[in-house]
């Protein structure tokens, strides 16, 4: 028999040596989704600086800081249920340009909230 006895050993080994060079050079491990979803939020001028200081979404990069203050945000996901927790917090500080489906989700969802009132 070879070094590898069946396809998932070789598997184990190669994504082992790719953990163990992002580890060693102190680089961020590259995300691998297959499906994923750019999402941009627009994040209002009053919170931008929680967005500059900590990630609160996921694999969030800041794009773009708008002459009043705004930021333009991406994260990239894998499923809505990913980022709409965080989006939900931050309401109305945060408004989502896109998908399109993710914020009718998320305004079908506070609908729904506020017809049970």
């Amino acid at each position: 028999m070879g070094k590898y006895d069946t396809k998932s050993q070789r598997t184990d080994a190669s994504a082992t040596r790719i953990f163990y060079h992002f580890t060693q050079n102190n680089t961020r491990l590259p995300t691998f989704q297959r499906d994923a979803t750019i999402v941009l939020l627009k994040v209002d001028g009053d919170i931008a600086n929680h967005f500059l200081e900590t990630e609160l979404v996921p694999d969030q990069r800041v794009l773009k800081q708008l002459e009043d203050g705004s930021l333009i945000v991406s994260s990239e996901i894998s499923s809505f249920k990913q980022i709409i927790p965080a989006i939900k917090y931050w309401l109305p500080d945060v408004e989502v340009e896109s998908p399109v489906e993710l914020r009718e989700q998320i305004r079908l969802a506070l609908q729904l909230i506020v017809d049970g009132f």
